[in-house]
């Protein structure tokens, strides 16, 4: 909150000194500026003053699987629950091992112990999902909302890759377009008048 109320100062005060005639430049760049420097630090007073330092996760590649799946405040971040609110992935059968991830890709070794591997890889509506398991693409899988695969009990090398459909590529056109009409007529009212 306190970033948004520096921010709607500096809104406030561009306002008032383009209203009242009084433009000057280098008067509006110090004080915008010095205006951010005090939001900025009343945030990182206030979070120095909580101690609240140990509550944030930095997640990269070698931790992602340990801190989305045992620290307090990671592993609920989209995870998919039963009616009960029992989080799925939570009783899942088979632990992940050796993840390694892209924006779109996950790749990682499992142990399966039982017939049916259930592992904690959330899968959701609405995505097209591409899986191999030792090199070799699964035509055929379970699509509950946790990976479930019909694994042999031995070690597998799992690939998992999310495809974007045809919904996402349609959204991702209209914004680019939408974003050149909007940036030319701002451009054309800019300089016809």
């Amino acid at each position: 909150m306190l970033s948004l109320i520096v921010l709607s100062l500096v809104v406030a005060i561009t306002l008032y000194l383009n209203q009242n005639r009084m433009r000057n430049d280098l008067m509006l760049i110090f004080v915008s500026v010095l205006l951010l420097l005090m939001g900025i630090g009343s945030v990182s007073q206030f979070h120095w003053k909580k101690n609240d330092d140990p509550v944030r996760y930095y997640v990269n590649n070698q931790n992602l699987v340990l801190t989305s799946h045992t620290e307090g405040h990671g592993y609920r971040d989209y995870a998919l629950a039963n009616p009960k609110g029992k989080i799925l992935y939570l009783y899942a059968n088979t632990p992940i091992k050796n993840y390694k991830g892209t924006g779109n890709t996950a790749t990682f070794t499992v142990d399966v112990n039982y017939e049916r591997a259930t592992i904690p890889i959330n899968l959701y509506k609405n995505v097209e999902y591409q899986i191999y398991v030792d090199g070799k693409k699964i035509k055929q899988f379970k699509c509950a909302k946790i990976l479930s695969l019909s694994l042999s009990r031995r070690n597998h090398k799992i690939k998992l890759i999310a495809k974007a459909g045809l919904s996402e590529y349609i959204t991702m056109l209209i914004s680019v377009v939408s974003m050149v009409i909007c940036s030319g007529l701002l451009l054309r009212r800019r300089y016809i008048h």
